[in-house]
């Protein structure tokens, strides 16, 4: 017995690296082919009696889940890759047994939209990359007090002064301190730190990842907290966009705002926002 388990464990990793190399070449469109396949069984009649009679699980056009407490919904094509739930992480056992739905607790919410308009990207948005009109959006919870990042803008600086390749600045174009440092990875490599203070706090982190191929950056991260959401959000967006990120943030913040099921009550008369998407 114990051959044939050994012979269905490797072909089920063989079949995960086949799956893998086909979206690797022929990106989103395989993984819409089996969505495909596996949802167009049935004529959308036959779909909705099989629904009625409870027989088949209807598809779901929304992604919900609580994060800080509050309970988030977004539609279905905003989701960049599957997401977690507080429990089991996606690469162990029993991952899918996770509680699920509007009161699960979110512990990483991937999403992609356009820019500028944050409009949803449809089926092709799965595993989709940033572009120049493109950009990703994470949302976790955040467990620390305030929206101070100073931590993170001192662990990218590192521990050694040899890893700060330059002196700090201020670049008043952008609104934003700088100071170029060595790459985590590749230590040849050079990129570009940036962040906002208000008050002695730092609240907007951005690290711009060096390319000696791809001109002198290829990439940009940045972070910044929701504190009255207690949510941690990941932007990724190319260096194109980097003099937009004023607006990036302010959009993204909205845009989050804009999908809570419910805003919080001590926000109805001051709310941390004048508008919304759409508003």
């Amino acid at each position: 017995m114990q051959p044939v388990i050994d012979f269905i464990a490797f072909a089920a990793r063989w079949l995960v690296c086949l799956l893998m190399l086909l979206i690797a070449f022929h990106g989103t469109e395989v993984m819409d082919l089996i969505a495909k396949w596996y949802f167009g069984r049935y004529t959308p009649q036959e779909r909705v009696e099989l629904e009625r009679q409870g027989k088949l699980r209807p598809i779901p056009t929304t992604v919900c889940g609580r994060l800080g407490g509050h309970v988030f919904e977004v539609d279905l094509n905003y989701m960049q890759s599957w997401v977690e739930y507080e429990g089991k992480r996606a690469w162990e056992k029993d991952f899918g047994d996770n509680k699920t739905g509007c009161d699960a607790n979110v512990v990483s919410l991937p999403l992609v939209m356009s820019w500028p308009g944050l409009q949803p990207e449809g089926e092709g948005a799965y595993l989709s990359h940033v572009t120049d009109d493109r950009l990703s959006v994470v949302l976790e919870p955040y467990y620390k007090a305030g929206q101070d990042l100073s931590y993170l803008r001192d662990l990218y600086q590192g521990p050694k002064a040899s890893h700060v390749r330059g002196k700090l600045a201020f670049d008043s174009t952008l609104g934003l301190h700088t100071v170029a440092i060595a790459n985590l990875l590749f230590k040849k490599e050079t990129d570009a730190l940036y962040w906002s203070e208000d008050q002695g706090q730092v609240n907007f982190v951005m690290r711009c990842l060096g390319s000696t191929w791809e001109g002198p950056y290829f990439l940009c991260e940045a972070f910044y907290v929701i504190e009255h959401l207690e949510t941690f959000v990941r932007l990724k967006f190319l260096p194109s966009n980097v003099s937009a990120w004023q607006a990036i943030k302010r959009q993204s913040e909205a845009f989050v705002y804009a999908n809570l099921k419910k805003i919080p009550a001590r926000f109805d008369t001051d709310p941390p926002l004048t508008s919304l998407p759409g508003g």
